[in-house]
């Protein structure tokens, strides 16, 4: 049963959830035995899946902010013009 919460909150961890996630590994911490051989490797196990969960998050929201950027980026985007003779400008 441990290790089925452990999986579950790595999964919620890399959808995003971090509520759902953070719930099922605290209900794993508490049925896995302190003394358990691997304990160590699962508990680093559950510290990557968080730490992965937290930069999908983090591009999320980054791609959260270009998207509503980009509206506005548009409305005030310059086109280029190429320079011509009649600007007075020295072509080369």
């Amino acid at each position: 049963m441990m290790l089925i919460l452990l999986q579950q909150g790595i999964i919620y961890s890399i959808l995003g959830d971090k509520y759902m996630a953070n719930q099922r590994f605290q209900s794993y911490n508490n049925l896995c035995p302190k003394d358990l051989p691997d304990r160590k490797l699962l508990d680093s196990i559950m510290m990557r899946a968080k730490r992965q969960g937290a930069k999908i998050d983090e591009a999320k929201q980054k791609q959260k902010s270009r998207k509503s950027g980009e509206g506005n980026a548009t409305k005030n985007k310059q086109t280029w013009k190429q320079p011509s003779k009649d600007d007075g400008q020295k072509l080369d």
